[in-house]
């Protein structure tokens, strides 16, 4: 079966958001212990004596939740604008084939051919699949459902998928 596609910034950004919602609870865990320190430092000076004091105090914590809020969205913007766009893939038409035995990827400027081995996890959403390699979360190709020719492809892709990947989940 074959999937063919343009690689273009909205396909970018919708990999990046499923893999951004793969690691949402780290992000719940750091925001947790970074609200337990927030406590902690306002038992530890109840009552602030400086002007410096006030200000962290009092409006230290809500910027700093909502600069880390923030971050995300933005260091995959900051990522685009610096990396991607300078991309052998941006724009260019990407064909991957799948078989039994693997994964080819072809465009004008490259051609990859990978086992099942190499792909650790996959994660599917409502709009593709994230195919990534090993156990890294940074190295990945986006598969997008409708560059399949027909929705039965999507489902062989699926089976193929739970017959060669130990780690597939579908995202809720």
């Amino acid at each position: 079966m074959t999937c063919r596609y343009v690689y273009s910034r909205t396909e970018y950004f919708r990999a990046v958001n499923l893999l951004a919602r793969r690691e949402a609870r780290w992000t719940l865990i750091f925001l947790g212990m970074l609200a337990l320190c927030f406590v902690w430092l306002a038992s530890w000076s109840s009552m602030p004596s400086t002007d410096v004091d006030i200000v962290l105090s009092h409006f230290g914590p809500p910027v700093l939740l909502i600069a880390i809020l923030v971050s995300p969205p933005g260091i995959g913007y900051l990522n685009y604008w610096a990396a991607f766009r300078q991309s052998w893939f941006e724009g260019k038409l990407l064909i991957l084939n799948f078989s039994e035995e693997g994964l080819q990827l072809e465009s004008d400027a490259f051609n990859q051919v990978n086992s099942w081995e190499f792909v650790g996890k996959v994660r599917e959403d409502r709009n593709g699949f994230l195919l990534m390699w090993g156990n890294s979360s940074i190295q990945f190709h986006w598969v997008p459902k409708f560059g399949f020719d027909a929705m039965d492809d999507v489902d062989a892709f699926r089976e193929l998928l739970t017959r060669h990947v130990a780690q597939f989940r579908r995202s809720r």
